[in-house]
């Protein structure tokens, strides 16, 4: 009886000293990307239409992409209350364009209001493009749910994605621990992995 007690009492410490770095992979599990290169075209997902916007105006101008498409066909509940109506499409166009880029290099594509639909709009966009390499910008911590659910898709299509993650302007992704927003975001996207592993 004691010996249990003794694994429990150690198991608690160890807890205490390497809690931090299972946390952060917790969090570094989550996260895909791929190394910068020239594309067709950028996609922006819909979303956190600020982080990802600046993101994909910071890949613009270093030169990767020419294009940059704005992907969302859903609106934003907390500014309806506002009588702002704008699709999240619309909302990141604003962004890359307080950022500098060219309204010629932006085009909307209001549609989708989830990873596979997004996922349906990009594949068919491409395909009346004849475009075969694109890069694709979310959120960090959604890049593992995008990576399982377009990369092996969008090939099959003869379409191959560079997949790039937006730091999030709420809460340092080595530390989401930390905050609410950090918290709830990782919560999230560990139950949508799951929901996307077992209905796709």
């Amino acid at each position: 009886m004691k010996r249990r007690y003794y694994f429990l009492a150690a198991g608690f410490v160890l807890l205490l000293i390497f809690h931090r770095p299972l946390l952060r992979a917790l969090g570094n599990y989550l996260i895909v990307e791929d190394a910068k290169t020239k594309v067709d075209g950028l996609f922006v997902l819909s979303g956190n239409a600020f982080d990802r916007g600046e993101e994909a105006a910071r890949l613009y101008h270093e030169g990767w992409a020419p294009k940059l498409i704005c992907l969302g066909g859903e609106t934003n509940p907390a500014l309806e209350l506002y009588g702002i109506y704008d699709k999240t499409a619309v909302m990141s166009e604003g962004v890359l364009k307080d950022a500098g880029v060219p309204p010629q290099d932006i085009e909307l594509l209001p549609k989708g209001t989830s990873t596979f639909e997004e996922f349906e709009a990009i594949r068919d966009f491409c395909k009346e493009r004849s475009w075969t390499k694109v890069m694709v910008v979310s959120s960090k911590f959604h890049t593992r749910r995008i990576d399982r659910f377009f990369r092996l898709r969008l090939h099959m299509e003869g379409i191959e994605i560079v997949l790039r993650g937006a730091p999030e302007s709420d809460f340092r992704e080595s530390e989401w621990w930390k905050s609410e927003p950090g918290l709830i975001f990782l919560n999230n996207e560990y139950i949508k992995n799951m929901y996307y592993w077992l209905r796709y």
